[in-house]
């Protein structure tokens, strides 16, 4: 395996077995969770996206399927809310909860990450000042003790694609990430490339420009949905085209590595030639722009981070059958 392969997919699938299309239970999901960590495909793997309501029985489940006494590593979803109020109320009972799980199950679970949609009042009041008060308090909550997730992604809610909302919401995360806090990380940029429906899936525009703003604002960016697939492919199953994580992440790590144009994005998030991205032992290319293995790293912990997949076999598969890993 060339090391710019390694260097890019290390730890890039966060595991959301819990959610559709595969909807697992939660004991099948952590089953399947830890049959990869112990195979020969674990350094793809990182955390595992869990509801927050589901984390004591999380634990629970953990310490009877685990390999090992291992610490289960998290990134907490949060249900969807209307109101900036049920919003706030949500971040609020959410921290309780992962500090009551952490107290009755010490050092049994990390929860770094939080993954939150910001209410559905903001495409409504489309009010930056709202979408800045909502993410600072939030912030105010989670930096209160070192316990809690230090890195909150936001994510807009609903499937309207609005660029304008999404450039607000990233503008709030850059203007909360200068200062500074106590036990706290960064806030970053939650996008959602797919679902089980077309409609769920962003158009190549938003999705360049969106990654466009968050580069030029210095915030990360995580994914989700609809990346099962290294390469940009229509499927039956949604009948429409779904992205592939070789063009979203190639895409955001070239453009905060070279300052692309959003056209230039665009034409990587729609290439469905797979000569077109090529690995070798020191970097990694799309045609006749490259990022080195020393970036690639630096981006993957800094700026690009991981994607939430329901699948870890098929991201494996389409890998295996392109030559790229055993």
């Amino acid at each position: 395996m060339e090391k710019s392969t390694e260097h890019f997919l290390a730890g890039i699938i966060d595991y959301a077995g819990l959610f559709p299309p595969a909807e697992l239970s939660l004991e099948e999901a952590m089953a399947e969770y830890y049959a990869y960590l112990k195979s020969d495909y674990n350094w793809m793997l990182s955390r595992f996206i869990l509801p927050f309501n589901l984390l004591e029985e999380a634990v629970k489940t953990a310490g009877e399927k685990s390999p090992a006494s291992k610490t289960l590593s998290l990134s907490i979803t949060t249900p969807p809310s209307h109101s900036a109020q049920q919003f706030l109320e949500t971040v609020k009972n959410v921290a309780e909860e992962i500090l009551r799980v952490h107290e009755n199950h010490p050092e049994k679970i990390e929860t770094n990450i939080l993954e939150i949609k910001l209410p559905k009042e903001i495409h409504a009041e489309n009010d930056g000042d709202l979408i800045q008060k909502l993410i600072h308090e939030t912030v105010a909550v989670f930096s209160k003790n070192p316990l809690l997730p230090n890195s909150v992604f936001f994510e807009v809610p609903g499937f309207e694609f609005d660029i304008d909302i999404g450039n607000r919401v990233i503008q709030a995360i850059a203007n909360q990430n200068k200062k500074t806090q106590k036990n706290y990380a960064f806030s970053g940029f939650k996008i959602r490339c797919g679902g089980v429906e077309a409609f769920q899936f962003p158009p190549s525009e938003y999705l360049a420009k969106a990654i466009t703003n968050a580069r030029t604002a210095g915030i990360p960016l995580k994914f989700t949905a609809g990346l099962h697939h290294p390469l940009r492919m229509f499927h039956a199953s949604v009948q429409t085209k779904m992205f592939g994580f070789f063009n979203v992440f190639g895409a955001s790590m070239l453009s905060f590595a070279q300052n692309l144009s959003v056209q230039k994005i665009l034409e990587i998030l729609e290439d469905e030639n797979p000569e077109n991205f090529t690995f070798n032992d020191q970097q990694f290319s799309w045609k006749n722009l490259h990022v080195s293995l020393s970036e690639i790293q630096q981006l993957r912990n800094e700026s690009v981070i991981s994607f939430g997949s329901c699948s870890i076999a098929e991201p494996v598969e389409d890998l295996q059958e392109l030559g790229l890993i055993e």
